[in-house]
């Protein structure tokens, strides 16, 4: 089973969260993690990766051990973390001495609210909720 699968839509959700990450060169790094929000969720969870700019390798392994993945994330890749994989995966983005230039990743996850692992309320703001 991948890890990562450019198949997901990430159009499922009615509210979304957008962080941008710069990667000035091959020194700028994420070290091994799992979101928090999908470490702690019993429910799966998916985060896309928007990839504009210079190609940067991102890696994976798994959480109890055994084979990991390096992969090459290159300009206009979208990469896409779902179900279980931020429970049973850690990820990261290496430093390399090779000379990179410049990328800006750009995450969006869907919006969970404050309750972790339950779906946020999407009422517009300005308008009341329809439950009494």
């Amino acid at each position: 089973m991948p890890a990562i699968s450019a198949q997901t839509s990430v159009a499922n959700s009615a509210a979304h969260i957008y962080r941008l990450c710069q990667y000035r060169d091959g020194s700028d790094r994420v070290a091994w993690h799992g979101d928090r929000v999908a470490r702690e969720s019993p429910r799966d969870t998916m985060v896309a990766i928007l990839s504009l700019g210079a190609t940067r390798p991102f890696a994976l392994r798994p959480k109890a051990g055994g084979t990991g993945l390096r992969l090459s994330i290159g300009h206009g890749d979208l990469p896409v973390m779902g179900g279980s994989c931020q429970r049973t995966w850690l990820h990261a983005i290496p430093k390399t001495a090779r000379g990179l230039g410049a990328r800006i990743s750009i995450q969006v996850r869907p919006y969970w609210g404050n309750d972790i692992g339950k779906p946020a309320d999407t009422t517009p703001v300005g308008r009341a909720s329809a439950s009494r």
